[in-house]
């Protein structure tokens, strides 16, 4: 492995972990309720999740050939990735902006549940990953 690998890598990690404190944050905001206090505004660091497949494919290609797209585990998290990425932008911002102008229950909660449902595809994408089948 070269040290491009190493640090490519080490993003990825960043990254994703950064992914999930973003989350982790917006859950947390959507379920006390201070989502509906703070003044309406696009959340941009939700787009951190759409850099975790871009350090990815960067991990495979400075693997110098150790690491194959067509290994399962890559196709797990990309799958994953898809699908949180749906959850995130298509269910839990546009209920996250409706939630900011109105503060309907409704909206809190799915936020709330398309966040977690995202938390759990990103768990199972870093299992993937490390179990490597």
């Amino acid at each position: 492995m070269s040290i491009l690998h190493g640090v490519v890598f080490v993003a990825h990690l960043v990254v994703s972990f950064g992914t999930v404190v973003v989350l982790l944050v917006m859950r947390y905001d959507a379920q006390s309720g201070r989502l509906t206090t703070s003044p309406p505004r696009r959340n941009l660091a939700v787009r951190l999740a759409h850099l975790v497949p871009v350090t990815g494919a960067g991990v495979v290609v400075t693997s110098h050939g150790e690491m194959r797209w067509s290994a399962s585990w890559i196709a797990v998290g990309a799958v994953c990735y898809v699908v949180a990425a749906y959850l995130i932008e298509c269910r839990a911002v546009p209920a996250e902006r409706r939630l900011r102008h109105h503060g309907v229950a409704s909206d809190a909660r799915i936020v709330v549940k398309s966040v977690e449902w995202s938390l759990a595809l990103f768990a199972v994408a870093a299992l993937a990953m490390l179990v490597q089948w």
